[in-house]
């Protein structure tokens, strides 16, 4: 089942970025959603409760 998630600017900007990046290195195109799952699928088993937490204060300014 897909969902659909909205991103903050900066990190669309990076996404973005990094696809290039990748494209240039690899010399074959990279979709965004391919960059997202290969970044859910290795990080999302060690992202902890204090990870989530930092990012709220650090980039969303809240507690």
């Amino acid at each position: 089942m897909a969902k659909t998630y909205r991103l903050r600017d900066e990190a669309v900007e990076a996404l973005q970025s990094k696809r290039i990046k990748m494209i240039v290195e690899t010399k074959e195109d990279v979709k965004e959603s391919d960059l997202l799952g290969a970044l859910l699928w290795k990080h999302l088993s060690n992202l902890s409760a204090q990870d989530i937490k930092a990012y709220k204060e650090a980039v969303l300014g809240r507690d």
